[in-house]
Order: C-alpha cells, then structure tokens, then sequence
C-alpha cells in the first residue's frame, strides 16, 4: 500500500493496491473554527467520492486515519469525519486519545464554556505560530524569559486576541478573552498556589459585578471587583458555612453589614477594615474587633 498526503488547502489522499486499484480522497475544506461537527458534514464543504476506498480493510483504513493524526493534518480529518457515521466513531476515538495521550485537553470544560470544543483546542495547540505570521489561532514557542511563557490562542494583527490561554513561569495560568495583548471579557485565572478567579477583566484588571474567587485556604468570595480590587457589594463565605454580606473598598470591608452563621443567626456589624488586605495570605476575621491582614496594593487576592 501506498500512502501520499497532499498538505495543501486542497488534500489528497491516493491509495494504490492491485487487488483494490485506486481510489482518490479529495477535500475543498479550510475549518478556520473546526465547527462543532455534531453531526456528519456538518458545517462544512467536504466532497468525497468514496469508491472503492470503502472496500479497503478495517486496519488499511485506520492506519490512514492515524497517519493523518501524527501528521496533525486535522482540517482532513474533520472533513473526512464529515463523510459518514462510521468514519466519525473512528476518527474521534484516534484523535481524542492523541489529544489526551499528549496531555492536550486540561482546562477542557473552560475551554467549552468560551465556545471552543476539543478538535479547536487541539488544533490550535499544535499549531505553533512565528512572530511574522500571529494572525488566526496558534502557540508560541515556550520561552525562558522573565514573566510570561506561552500563549495559546486567538491572534489579531500580532496581538492576543479573541479567547486564549496564558502560561507563566511559576505555574500560573489564565484562560479566556483577550483585546489588544491584554486580558479583556470574561475569563479564569488560575494561581499555581490554588487560587482562582472567575469573573470579567478590564486591560489585565479584574473588573466587575458577579465575580467569584475561590482560595485555597476555603473561603470565596462572590461580588463586585473594580480596578482589581473587591470593592461593592459582596458576600465572603467561610470554609465552615459562616458568611459575611456587605459593601467592600479597594479590598477591604467598610461599613454596615451582617455575619450569617451556619445555623442562620444574623449579626449586625460595622466595619473599617484596612484597605487592599489579601484574603489568600491569611482567612479574614468574622469580627471587626479582631486585627485586620494588610498587604501591599496593588493586586490583594
């Protein structure tokens, strides 16, 4: 048997064998998203004259389908999952335990959420963009360099942008919108100690209502951040059940507000706790009286 892959936007597969003869796959398919593909062809322009290749022996067949997977060629493997039920159930089983074997769907379900499903996740982690070429979707080459290590994502004229995938060197790594280089929508930050925040950003700040921080020490937070800060109204809940409601600024409660406990007591409190204290580093107090935790601004968890 004789194997030829065309890389071209237009790819052929020819398979050459004297009992068989000769059968040609061709594809018009650019899969500049790779769609969903719930269902055979759909969103996409695939043309296939199956003939006699449909003959070809189940392991023939599979061996085709795998080279095409070590070979990263996924716009012909979407469109050849187009062409019928079977050659989808196959595809799909050797293409996801590439992706998972190569430990490329972590963060999976967030990467659903911001609307790209496995098959653009892989694609676009094996794609690795130059400088001169950071437009459509693609990673950068790790580097060594102090600060940020690699991108995976959407690109815009050189620049992060659309959803994307942030590593840094201490392990650290955000997952979601960007504008312009900047974190910028929604998205989820993730700290090698722990902690993580899911929420809306504003050029690199988190920004806005309905925010969720959870540390690793056991507390969570769920309210308003302005300018990366906790700052509005809020609701700090205690790894035991307890919960503090009221009104933050620049990280720190001030004002009227009230401790539920866990057995639904509710007591009233004022508070002047100092600003840009950091909820990561130790647990806030429950009563006004005890010391506050500050911090350095900017940036308090």
């Amino acid at each position: 048997m004789l194997c030829v892959i065309d890389p071209a936007d237009s790819m052929d597969i020819e398979v050459h064998n004297e009992t068989l003869g000769h059968c040609q796959f061709n594809t018009k398919n650019l899969f500049e998203n790779l769609g969903d593909f719930a269902t055979p062809c759909a969103n996409s322009i695939t043309t296939f004259e199956e003939g006699i290749f449909v003959l070809l022996p189940d392991e023939m067949r599979l061996e085709i389908f795998s080279k095409l997977v070590a070979e990263n060629d996924w716009a012909n493997l979407n469109a050849a999952c187009g062409v019928n039920w079977r050659w989808k159930v196959e595809i799909e089983e050797i293409w996801r335990n590439y992706c998972e074997k190569q430990n490329l769907l972590q963060d999976e379900q967030i990467w659903v959420q911001k609307g790209k499903n496995w098959k653009w996740v892989c694609a676009c982690l094996t794609t690795i963009v130059q400088e001169s070429e950071k437009n459509g979707f693609g990673s950068t080459q790790r580097t060594i360099a102090v600060g940020e290590s690699k991108y995976e994502g959407e690109w815009k004229d050189g620049k992060k942008e659309g959803v994307g995938r942030m590593w840094w060197h201490n392990g650290d790594r955000y997952l979601g919108d960007w504008k312009a280089d900047t974190k910028d929508g929604y998205g989820y930050m993730i700290w090698a100690n722990g902690d993580n925040y899911e929420g809306t950003w504003k050029q690199d700040l988190r920004h806005g209502e309905d925010a969720k921080y959870t540390y690793a020490n056991g507390g969570t937070f769920v309210g308003t951040y302005v300018n990366d800060e906790r700052h509005g109204e809020g609701c700090y809940y205690w790894a035991d059940g307890d919960c503090f409601k009221g009104t933050w600024q620049s990280g720190g409660r001030k004002g009227k507000g009230v401790l539920i406990t866990k057995d639904g007591n509710a007591i009233e409190q004022e508070w002047n706790e100092s600003p840009y204290v950091n909820y990561s580093d130790a647990v806030p107090a429950k009563y006004p009286t005890a010391p506050a935790h500050e911090s350095s601004h900017p940036n308090s968890g």
